[in-house]
């Protein structure tokens, strides 16, 4: 059955929106977060819903790419998607400059609303010079939080400090809290992440300063100004139940307004309050997790305050103990849900908590600053109490009221619009997409009211040569291609590299292992991908070898393609279909389908081929619906070799990037034993993208290379239900 593509893209638009705007976000596992050039990174993407948390299907491509610093692309791919899970490599080439990078992903669908996944990583090159800079000055920036936002009079105000330096990295400093008309002084040393809280009980007359202490100097900065007139909030825990207080001067306008207290999901308790009144809510009622409380009078959001509710269970170091080099392991990991999961065991330098898809999930989509999954897996309670009064609670926004780019729920999608000469939209236009390659695949559409339109392709097989053409052959009309990718990203604020003598000794030394393994390891396997059905249900082969080949593509198909018809209109050749739908036999009037090689081509360029190139000719002598698009017939030439006989193709060129086949798991192939001699130093050790784990003990095997040191094994990965999933530990290999 034929579908019309229009009218299919439709629904599903029309579908999505009426899901209560689904948006999806998306956490990459990657198998290392510092590499050299000659390594290969592997990395697993997780693609998932935000209201529910659970691997979404919406999206059937990720697209990946790794940014520079200034947010330059030096490679890009597409990964498939299978209920929401994908997976890729890339071979870090040695042209790759030392620095720091970023790996970014998102669907089509998240592109509607300027998303995208973020991981950072650091590339070394020792190939090349290296550019030592100068370490700069460190510049503190203060940032001064208030619970509920308002300094209040005369009851105890939470307040927290928060220091950094210019690339927004928590720095550890002192200083005091002074009262500017004097009175009570405050010590203040921030913590690792310069965080430090305190309790204030100002009178309307205070006014405070922060004195930061520096190397050389003193530096002054001054708190929020007490306000007798503004609406505060504050949270008190009193064990099974949180109370909610609303603080300010009261009047006839403020005299009462409306709390909402909210999870991701959606809004949990909604309550007219009056200013200056408390309202208790049992813990066991709400969410557990994230909250967010906001007090609004009228329309107007007025005091808000980010909490946590139930227990905070931070996760111990689990140390594994020691492993001889060149061994065997076997162990297992409990996790009790069914899930989807990804596992790398690999060398670390130290124990590094680096971004996993727990903290990603659950803080980076609903918080800014951001936070690190190391200071997550340290911070007592009380002090994420402190951290949550100096953030900012993200808003998930209105659904838009159209979209741009439709979700590629069942195929990849060329999205564009069709000028005329005079740069004027064209309406109504049918326009077909060709693409060339092993499995061959063709697509048309007619351009909407406004010129634009959508063509799908399969991405379940290797990309050659893409081409778009106006099917009725209009020369003074223009195809202008939406990018794949997004087309700019601000540059990102990261620190410079600066080597010490360790790290140098280390990179030298992983240079030499790294030749060494290239130089002994097998082929790479490249995944392929399996052979495609044939598009044109249907269609019937000339294989030419079967018969006498004659000189001319001309005379091959007068004598032995009976269902073509050729003739010549003064100086072009052009071809008729006998169709099947014709009840006299007669030539019917609508355009044939004309295919080199899977791309488009003109009936006088297929006249000129040589019949020796050409292995078969494929004939459809059917009536053929393509949405709105209708063909008498398709004529398709397959030559030899799949160059099109040096025959240049029809149409514009669609720059499409290639799509990643599934990727196997990555371990090591060499023997432990005394037999095979080649030297082993990898320090990864394995690697699996895709593990589908019903619950309970996970049993993992892997061996021990030459490389000795201190080793993770991680877990990433997401439970049926929504859950996040991360685990890791340590161990040692001697």
């Amino acid at each position: 059955m034929k579908i019309n593509v229009a009218l299919f893209f439709t629904l599903l638009s029309t579908v999505v929106y009426g899901q209560s705007n689904i948006q999806e976000s998306a956490y990459t596992h990657l198998s290392a977060n510092d590499l050299i050039v000659g390594e290969t990174l592997y990395f697993s993407s997780y693609v998932y819903s935000e209201r529910t948390g659970k691997l979404s299907d919406l999206s059937k491509l990720l697209y990946i790419e790794l940014l520079k610093s200034n947010g330059e692309p030096v490679y890009q791919t597409k990964l498939l998607l299978e209920n929401g899970k994908g997976d890729g490599q890339y071979f870090i080439p040695t042209n790759i400059e030392t620095g720091t990078y970023h790996l970014v992903a998102y669907t089509r669908w998240m592109k509607n609303f300027d998303k995208f996944s973020e991981q950072s990583l650091t590339i070394v090159n020792p190939y090349l010079t290296q550019k030592f800079e100068k370490k700069p000055e460190t510049i503190l920036n203060v940032k001064c939080s208030v619970e509920g936002g308002t300094l209040m009079p005369n009851v105890k105000n939470r307040v927290v400090l928060r220091v950094t330096n210019q690339f927004g990295k928590g720095i550890q400093t002192k200083g005091k809290i002074v009262a500017k008309n004097g009175g009570e002084t405050i010590d203040v040393l921030t913590d690792n992440y310069g965080y430090f809280g305190f309790d204030l009980l100002p009178s309307t007359q205070s006014n405070y300063q922060f004195i930061l202490e520096t190397k050389n100097q003193f530096e002054f900065y001054d708190l929020p100004r007490v306000s007798s007139t503004d609406i505060g909030m504050t949270v008190i825990d009193v064990g099974d139940a949180l109370v909610f207080k609303v603080l300010g001067a009261s009047s006839e306008d403020f005299a009462q307004g409306i709390l909402k207290i909210s999870s991701r999901d959606q809004v949990d308790i909604v309550q007219t309050i009056a200013v200056n009144t408390a309202f208790s809510v049992q813990k066991n009622t709400l969410p557990q997790g994230l909250l967010y409380a906001s007090f609004s009078i009228g329309s107007a959001n007025v005091t808000d305050r980010i909490l946590w509710n139930g227990p905070w269970n931070v996760r111990p170091v689990v140390n594994l103990g020691k492993f001889r080099a060149l061994s065997d392991v076997s162990m297992s990991f409990e996790v009790a849900d069914s899930c989807k999961l990804s596992l790398v065991v690999e060398q670390v330098d130290q124990i590094n908590l680096v971004d996993n898809i727990r903290s990603v999930s659950t803080w980076r989509n609903q918080l800014t600053p951001n936070l690190s999954p190391a200071f997550l897996n340290s911070v007592k309670l009380a002090q994420l109490d402190d951290v949550l009064i100096a953030s900012t609670w993200i808003e998930n926004g209105d659904a838009p009221d159209s979209v741009k780019y439709l979700p590629e729920f069942r195929s990849g999608l060329v999205q564009g619009t069709a000028f005329d000469s005079l740069g004027k939209p064209v309406a109504h236009v049918p326009v077909g997409l060709a693409l060339a390659g092993e499995n061959r695949q063709f697509s048309a559409s007619r351009t909407n009211s406004v010129g634009g339109f959508v063509l799908p392709y399969s991405p379940n097989n290797e990309l050659d040569v893409t081409t778009l053409e106006v099917m009725n052959h209009q020369t003074n009309m223009t195809l202008a291609v939406e990018p794949e990718f997004y087309s700019k990203y601000k540059s990102f604020n990261d620190p410079p590299i600066f080597f010490d003598s360790l790290w140098v000794v280390d990179i030298v030394k992983r240079s030499i292992q790294n030749q060494l393994i290239n130089a002994y390891s097998d082929t790479l396997n490249t995944a392929k991908w399996p052979e495609q059905p044939e598009q044109f249900y249907g269609i019937k082969s000339y294989h030419l070898d079967d018969f006498t080949r004659f000189s001319s593509m001309r005379d091959t198909f007068i004598e032995l393609i009976v269902e073509v018809g050729v003739s010549k209109k003064e100086k072009n050749h052009e071809f008729k279909m006998r169709t099947e739908e014709s009840a006299t036999g007669l030539f019917s009037k609508s355009p044939t389908l004309l295919l080199l090689d899977g791309g488009f081509v003109q009936s006088e360029d297929l006249m000129n081929l040589s019949p020796f190139v050409v292995e078969r000719i494929e004939v459809l002598n059917k009536r053929y619906y393509f949405g709105e698009t209708i063909f008498d017939g398709v004529i398709s030439i397959v030559t030899f070799k799949g160059d099109r006989g040096e025959v240049e193709p029809v149409g514009n060129d669609v720059p499409l990037v290639p799509v990643q086949a599934h990727q196997q798991e990555v371990q090591d192939s060499m023997s432990s034993g005394d037999n095979d001699r080649r030297p082993n130093f990898k320090d990864l050790l394995y690697w699996n993208p895709k593990i589908q784990h019903a619950g309970g003990k996970l049993p993992i095997s892997f061996s021990t290379s030459e490389v000795t040191g201190l080793f993770e094994i991680r877990l990433e990965g997401v439970s049926n239900s929504g859950k996040p999933i991360s685990r890791s530990a340590y161990f040692t290999v001697e």
